[in-house]
């Protein structure tokens, strides 16, 4: 069983994103009516490009399955209501930044004092503690923040590590350094957010056709990413070894929905929007 399991997982993993990766394609392939009555292209391409991301590394084929499954999940949870999404999104970030914050700088410091009441015992003079105290590793453990000491950063850390293809994880690459990478709930969870003001965008098309073209939510939501995910590659001195991107991503989506609806005049409208009411 130790020799089989992994094998088991590997090709189960391999099977089950190559489904995901099947429906993206036949959506896209429907929104582009290209080979709209052939399934075996479908097929070909699926297994493809989940074959180059798994067997190649190829690392853009690596995005596009993991950005199939990433839709699949965000497709499945829909939240009904602004308020909503916005206390969830809220909750989410505050245990992104907490777990890769607080968490670990609490443990340094309790590790810290365990090591300064050992050298005191030890030394009646204190020196040995004035010493930990000042050490610069000790420093670096509290002020750095090492996010390997989280459950979120640690699970992203072996991902990061690992030489094989990890399902869930957007990269970057320039030749063969890294130069960025998102987790799934990088990418799933903002989707909660974009997908409601899309509903909302839709709903006021439909509510008022001869209106004159009105500024889209969906389009600002994903500059407001965009915008969170260039925070955090300038924001680089908060932390040596990661950051929590809902951090950043969060609350630029929402600032920017918010600020363009309040001056649209829809706020009102976004803020008492019930989808499966409208529909």
């Amino acid at each position: 069983l130790s020799t089989l399991l992994p094998t088991i997982s590997k090709i189960w993993n391999v099977g089950l994103l190559t489904l995901f990766t099947r429906s993206e394609i036949r959506r896209l392939f429907h929104e582009l009516q290209w080979f709209p009555d052939w399934v075996i292209m479908e097929w070909v391409a699926a297994v493809s490009i989940t074959g180059l991301a798994f067997g190649a590394q190829f690392w853009p084929a690596q995005n596009f399955v993991n950005m199939s499954l990433a839709i699949l999940v965000a497709r499945a949870i829909q939240l009904n209501s602004f308020v909503a999404v916005v206390a969830a999104l809220g909750l989410l970030t505050v245990y992104d930044a907490t777990s890769v914050f607080v968490i670990p700088a609490a443990s340094a410091i309790s590790d810290m004092t365990v090591s300064l009441s050992l050298s005191s015992s030890l030394d009646p003079s204190n020196t040995a503690s004035v010493a930990l105290a000042s050490s610069p590793l000790i420093s670096s453990a509290i002020d750095g923040t090492s996010v390997g000491a989280s459950a979120m950063g640690s699970v992203a850390l072996q991902k990061l590590t690992s030489g094989t293809f990890q399902p869930g994880l957007l990269v970057t690459k320039i030749g063969n350094t890294l130069g960025g990478s998102l987790g799934l709930g990088d990418a799933v969870f903002p989707a909660l957010l974009a997908t409601l003001v899309q509903r909302f965008d839709t709903f006021q098309q439909q509510e008022s056709p001869n209106q004159k073209r009105r500024l889209s939510l969906l389009t600002v939501s994903v500059i407001g990413y965009l915008i969170g995910c260039l925070a955090c590659e300038f924001a680089p001195s908060l932390s040596t070894s990661g950051l929590p991107a809902l951090v950043f991503i969060i609350p630029s989506m929402l600032g920017s929905v918010l600020i363009a609806s309040a001056i649209t005049g829809e706020l009102g409208e976004l803020l008492a929007f019930d989808p499966n009411k409208e529909e």
